[in-house]
């Protein structure tokens, strides 16, 4: 009887040691994907997510000359960005730091941890690949509805 209770136990500390190691090798990044990691320290996508948006780069100089022909396609861009408010909602792209060409921002929608990212590491101006929708803001002016940015 003693020896059925011991052999329970002790099954059921390993059933669960190795259902532990088991959930520890998959994880889930904050914006969604979930990554296989593996014991040599490479690691694998598993819901490789395929969202449609083919982006095309596009120079600043271009987007500003020819902007009508920009309007409502998926844009990646590479510049310096202003970022403004204490919830990093929106800011400015330029071709360079001090820059007369700019374009607004709507960073509403990035993932918190790179609201976090942009707050500490560009507290005034930092170049970055952004990607995102052109759009007409008004009747005359333009900004992009960022998706992404990835801080240089």
């Amino acid at each position: 009887m003693r020896f059925a209770i011991l052999v329970t136990l002790v099954s059921s500390v390993l059933i669960m040691f190795v259902g532990e190691m088991a959930i520890a090798e998959i994880v889930k990044t904050t914006d969604g994907r979930t990554i296989k990691l593996n014991d040599d320290g490479t690691y694998i996508f598993l819901n490789k997510k395929k969202t449609g948006k083919e982006y095309q780069t596009v120079d600043m100089d271009d987007l500003n000359l020819n902007a009508e022909s920009w309007i409502e396609k998926q844009v990646k861009v590479v510049g310096f960005l202003k970022v403004f408010g204490t919830r990093v909602d929106s800011g400015l792209i330029g071709k360079t730091l001090s820059g007369t060409l700019n374009f607004k921002v709507d960073l509403a929608s990035i993932p918190k941890a790179t609201k976090r990212r942009l707050r500490l590491k560009c507290k005034n101006q930092c170049k970055v690949d952004l990607t995102g929708k052109f759009m007409t803001d008004g009747s005359l002016d333009y900004k992009i509805k960022v998706h992404d940015v990835i801080i240089r």
